[in-house]
């Protein structure tokens, strides 16, 4: 795949606010974006040390369009983040114990967004594979579902 093919970083950006705004409709995805959409946030981080839903969607960005093909890197610098400084998958969402039903899940709805956005199949598996690779990074093995529990102490958590 290459990223031109998916309209490089401006059509992999589009196709990115697409997902991340129909993950954030199902309400146990949403969830896990605790530390991003925190009311009162203001679109800023709620906690420091936790970046802003823009700011995640550019790291997740830069991810797809490195895979692709693109000159972009992951995870970057934080010029190329909006200021925030993206880490390893392992490192950004341990904290949150995501599930790997909501993990399959968040998985199905980016292929059901491409596929409406007319992304041809072959991009949408290697998209998936993409995706699919950070699976055990990502998965606590411990849980078998459910949302995100917020931690009594809020600089905790994921992000």
């Amino acid at each position: 795949m290459r990223a031109s093919r998916l309209g490089n970083r401006a059509g992999i950006a589009t196709a990115v606010d697409a997902i991340v705004a129909q993950e954030l409709m199902d309400p146990e995805i949403a969830s896990y974006f605790y530390f991003q959409v925190t009311p009162g946030s203001n679109g800023m981080p709620p906690v420091n040390g936790h970046p802003s839903v823009a700011q995640l969607k550019s790291c997740l960005v830069n991810q797809l369009a490195n895979a692709a093909g693109g000159p972009e890197a992951y995870p970057g610098a934080p010029a190329d983040n909006m200021g925030w400084q993206c880490r390893n998958m392992a490192d950004s969402h341990r904290a949150l114990r995501i599930p790997g039903s909501v993990f399959d899940r968040f998985v199905m709805i980016a292929a059901g967004v491409l596929t409406t956005a007319g992304v041809s199949a072959a991009d949408i598996a290697v998209i998936g594979g993409v995706l699919n690779s950070t699976r055990t990074a990502i998965v606590d093995p411990a849980r078998d579902g459910g949302a995100f529990m917020p931690p009594t102490d809020a600089s905790a958590g994921g992000g």
